[in-house]
């Protein structure tokens, strides 16, 4: 019982200090003072990084759209000290009633970033006709998202972005 009263106790602080960022990636512990000494184990249980800030930028000229988008990764200081490669990469879907068709992204453009004290800022554009973007009648709604992969453990952490409306 006294377990119990304890895991809500800690459940109750952690809800009103605004918790475990919603998109973490689970991966090394912290040490005292927030700093790990190198060669730390990982740890699934902890956060190490973190995705914020995903955002689409749409813009058309012509037939001709570019989509950007940007994110930010930041990192835990057991991350920093472990210095686990990431690999990150935007994708583009369109949304459907049943299943989202992936327009464009995924593996194409991976970049490896290693934890830093600073985020990572990141973007990634591309550029499409009316053609490529129209996958069913009517209007399109388009959606980014962000992902990023923790090497060592393979761990993901996956944000995405409001739903755009195209006027195609």
């Amino acid at each position: 019982m006294r377990n119990r009263k304890t895991l809500f106790a800690a459940a109750a602080i952690a809800l009103l200090m605004g918790g475990v960022p919603a998109a973490s990636a689970a991966t090394t512990s912290g040490a005292a003072e927030g700093v790990a000494p190198a060669g730390t184990a990982l740890d699934s249980a902890l956060p190490a990084a973190t995705l914020t800030a995903v955002t689409l930028d749409v813009r058309r000229k012509g037939d001709t759209w570019t989509l950007t988008v940007a994110w930010s990764i930041s990192y835990s200081a057991a991350n920093i000290a472990d210095q686990t490669t990431y690999r990150t990469y935007a994708a583009i879907y369109e949304q459907d009633d049943v299943d989202d068709d992936l327009v464009v992204g995924g593996g194409r453009k991976i970049v490896n970033v290693k934890p830093r004290a600073q985020p990572h800022n990141v973007t990634q554009r591309f550029t499409l006709n009316s053609e490529a973007l129209h996958t069913e009648i009517g209007d399109e709604e388009i959606y980014a998202k962000a992902a990023a992969q923790n090497t060592k453990t393979g761990k993901w952490i996956v944000l995405q972005t409001r739903r755009v409306i195209l006027d195609l």
